[in-house]
């Protein structure tokens, strides 16, 4: 992105970062994807590995009818603490940082909702 970017133009990033994770991660969640007569039942099985700092889910869909069969399908997302998240950037240039919580626009603490980050490519 940075090589992308003209000198002082603006990178725009929403993520979730560990430091947002951990105060609501929840091992097992569950809720109703999509219209009526075709809806199905979204259970997510979490699993959060401090080695790799990735957030392992298994997603299963289960149709409202009971007579279909129920799909599943894993996944695995890496999470980046703020530390990191800014030493990535700062290695690839950026230098100057704005953060918030981005749901309420307060500065970006622990147990914030997600992140709103702006960074700026050095003149």
């Amino acid at each position: 992105m940075y090589h992308a970017l003209v000198p002082g133009g603006v990178f725009y990033l929403d993520a979730f970062l560990t430091e947002s994770l951990y105060p609501a991660f929840r091992a097992r969640d569950w809720n109703w994807w999509g219209n009526e007569g075709e809806r199905y039942r979204v259970i997510e099985d979490r699993t959060f590995d401090l080695d790799t700092s990735r957030v392992n889910v298994t997603w299963t869909f289960q149709s409202e009818q009971s007579d279909k069969p129920a799909h599943t399908y894993p996944t695995s997302i890496r999470v980046y603490s703020y530390r990191e998240l800014l030493a990535l950037l700062r290695e690839a240039g950026f230098q100057v940082f704005s953060t918030y919580d981005g749901l309420s626009d307060e500065p970006f603490v622990l147990g914030s909702k997600r992140l709103k980050l702006v960074a700026w490519k050095r003149e």
